[in-house]
């Protein structure tokens, strides 16, 4: 089904994927900005997936967004979370600090058009289970949609 969102996506987009030069038409972000943030949002998110993420990580993830940022973490269509503004997305996650470790995220796919990022990437990590630490693996394709200051205004996890 993801794989089928990302084709669904690229084809409706009418690009190849993106390279580090992708086209993007924000006048106040230049052209490879917005790729660039999103690969250093992820890599700020697997850092705070890391068992020792602090409330600091945390921070350092949320930076990358705007004071509104609308995050839409969906697992199935029947099963859904949204967060408007950085406050409750930080609980959020300040909430399950320590339950994961050993994560690493590797992008699978990227294209960029306007100020939209779409990225398909990997999470592989260990989360904390009733019987110790278990393995997980998941694919995710995210749609980070930027302001014109190269904020995060609305992010969809697609899991």
């Amino acid at each position: 089904m993801k794989l089928l969102l990302f084709v669904f996506i690229t084809c409706f987009l009418h690009k190849p994927l993106a390279s580090p030069h992708s086209f993007v038409n924000n006048k106040n972000v230049p052209n490879d900005t917005l790729l660039r943030l999103s690969k250093e949002f992820l890599l700020s998110k697997e850092k705070a997936y890391q068992q020792k993420a602090t409330e600091k990580d945390v921070e350092r993830v949320l930076n990358f967004c705007s004071d509104s940022v609308n995050y839409h973490h969906i697992l199935s269509p029947e099963k859904k979370f949204s967060f408007s503004g950085k406050d409750l997305w930080k609980a959020g996650m300040i909430a399950h600090l320590g339950e994961t470790k050993n994560a690493k995220i590797r992008i699978l796919n990227f294209m960029q058009r306007q100020n939209v990022v779409i990225i398909e990437f990997e999470l592989s990590r260990e989360v904390q289970g009733k019987n110790g630490w278990e393995k997980s693996f998941v694919t995710t394709v995210s749609v980070i949609e930027f302001d014109s200051n190269g904020k995060i205004v609305k992010l969809t996890d697609y899991l």
